[in-house]
């Protein structure tokens, strides 16, 4: 194996592997993702579902995989957002066709258009354009600059963490009501 790449891996097992030896390198490698989930809970009891009050913003989550997809909706959800979750970039960008969001969640790597080519397909559209924040697995060197090409705004990496998602709320929260403000003051000057 290549030594750059050990990173990627959190065991590495010789084959044939016996069902215990894998029952326990399975159980060692979620523990961490266990960790963040209880800690992700244990600070959400902390902030109040006025978040969303606060901050409102209409949020679409694209994200394939069921396990995530609860995970964001259960964060979102507690920060008092209603959200509307698509399984892959298609029908993300048939749902902004509909109707506008200014945030989108949007996993880099889905089903029959991944997250880079909705983006690009977004971006390319005379739709409201969305803030579109990168959802992916790949921490590799390289990722967050392809998202960024892409279109996207901004970046996250899974497992995403409670404290990261309400920063980059507050942050294109702030966004927002700057360009708003900008738009309604040329307007005030025609």
């Amino acid at each position: 194996m290549n030594q750059g790449h050990r990173n990627l891996f959190t065991s590495i097992l010789n084959k044939p592997t016996k069902q215990s030896v894998l029952c326990k390198y399975i159980h060692e490698a979620l523990k961490p993702h266990a960790n963040a989930l209880v800690e992700d809970k244990k600070t959400s009891k902390v902030l109040s579902g006025e978040f969303a009050k606060q901050f409102p913003m209409n949020i679409l989550v694209a994200e394939d995989n069921l396990s995530n997809q609860k995970l964001i909706e259960h964060i979102l959800v507690r920060l008092g957002f209603t959200i509307v979750i698509k399984g892959n970039g298609q029908d993300a960008i048939d749902e902004l066709n509909e109707n506008d969001y200014d945030v989108v969640f949007m996993d880099a790597q889905m089903p029959e258009i991944d997250g880079i080519e909705a983006t690009r397909t977004i971006r390319q559209s005379d739709i409201k354009q969305p803030v579109i924040i990168a959802l992916t697995a790949n921490a590799m060197q390289g990722d967050q600059e392809e998202c960024l090409q892409a279109g996207m705004n901004d970046y996250l990496s899974k497992p995403i963490k409670l404290e990261e998602v309400v920063k980059m709320l507050e942050k294109w929260h702030a966004q927002k009501l700057s360009i708003e403000s900008d738009r309604s003051f040329g307007m005030a000057l025609l």
